[in-house]
């Protein structure tokens, strides 16, 4: 995932106007013919692949309300000067968030995400 912030050079630049954008790729695992899989792999398979979906998303909801408090921090500047800053501080911030994610759940295998024997 990244951000893009619009260019914050110019004369005219107000912080309320700047809107951040994320693009965020999630890449799960795939089998290539799921359907020669046992009934009994085959479901085993599908549930890991939520599972990890699932944890998944919730490193995509951390980030999304990090956008929001990034977005809620740059239209209160007085100016476009620190927008960038505010960014970078954001980025750190859902960087650890999404650390501790992963350190408390052990990666989600604390959880589901485990691939069955």
């Amino acid at each position: 995932w990244r951000f893009r912030l619009p260019s914050t050079k110019a004369p005219a630049c107000e912080p309320g106007a700047l809107t951040i954008a994320a693009d965020i790729q999630v890449v799960l695992p795939e089998v290539e013919n799921l359907e020669a899989l046992s009934l009994s792999d085959r479901d085993k398979w599908l549930q890991y692949v939520e599972a990890l979906r699932a944890h998944e998303m919730e490193h995509v909801r951390i980030i999304d309300d990090g956008l929001d408090a990034m977005q809620v921090a740059i239209a209160a500047l007085p100016s476009c000067d620190q927008a960038v800053t505010t960014v970078q501080m954001h980025e750190r911030t859902i960087h650890q968030v999404n650390r501790q994610l992963d350190t408390s759940t052990n990666h989600g295998q604390n959880g589901e995400v485990v691939f069955p024997n």
